[in-house]
């Protein structure tokens, strides 16, 4: 039996919220400097980190971070606040999506970054799986699964 309240959000929710708020929070910077500099010298990645790339400036990659990984984990955390079963499945495509946009970056970027001295990027790339693991670990926790399965008494 579980000792939680009916009606109380499980600790692994709250820190699931919390993290998918934190990357939402971090994708929404990114993406929005991006944007307002598509050359990338506000991050300062190298103006020409982007030859062999489908992509002649970082606009386009600004625009999808801040969609994918900024706007999209705060949808998510809607969900989970407000106990959607849909909320279980975003979290889970979110802690797989993270990993998939650092291995296509590491691939397009990685050697510049790198070259050009950047060694923070590695930093970033660590830091990132990281939260990626975390998501899951709390997608995956029973507690976070009962409270947003269908259904679920709250």
């Amino acid at each position: 039996m579980s000792t939680e309240t009916r009606g109380s959000r499980p600790a692994s929710l709250w820190a699931l919220i919390v993290v998918c708020i934190l990357q939402g929070l971090s994708g929404i910077a990114g993406g929005v400097a991006l944007l307002g500099s598509p050359d990338g010298s506000v991050l300062q990645f190298p103006a020409d980190g982007l030859e062999g790339t489908p992509f002649s400036d970082f606009l386009i990659p600004g625009f999808i971070l801040l969609l994918v990984l900024g706007v999209y984990p705060l949808v998510v955390v809607y969900g989970l606040w407000r106990g959607q079963a849909w909320a279980w499945w975003g979290a889970g495509v979110l802690g797989i999506g993270l990993p998939i946009w650092l291995a296509v970056e590491i691939a397009l970027l990685g050697s510049s970054l790198m070259e050009s001295g950047v060694g923070v990027a590695v930093g970033l790339w660590v830091g990132y799986g990281v939260v990626a693991v975390i998501i899951l670990a709390l997608t995956l926790l029973p507690a976070t699964r009962r409270w947003l399965r269908p259904g679920a008494g709250r």
